[in-house]
């Protein structure tokens, strides 16, 4: 999915959080992103999208991580529209 079509889809906050998150330094993306995959395993009940949220914001600086989790983004958009 696309940037804007992201943005397209969440409230104002969220968009800008997105923008916030996407031009912050690594320094802060990584260790945020450890902790929401780190929550999302203790915390399974609420653990999913946190785990997903961290994967997204990990690829960000990981180039490798960036086409698999495209694959699964494009997966669940797909099993979602059904």
């Amino acid at each position: 999915m696309e940037q804007r079509q992201l943005k397209a889809r969440v409230s104002r906050f969220g968009a800008r959080s997105i923008n916030w998150l996407r031009t912050t330094s690594p320094w802060i993306r990584v260790p945020l992103a450890v902790l929401l995959i780190v929550v999302g395993i203790i915390v399974p009940f609420i653990g999913i999208w946190m785990m997903l949220a961290g994967l997204v914001l990990v690829a960000q600086d990981v180039p490798f991580l960036r086409r698999p989790l495209a694959r699964l983004e494009a997966w669940i958009a797909a099993w979602h529209a059904r």
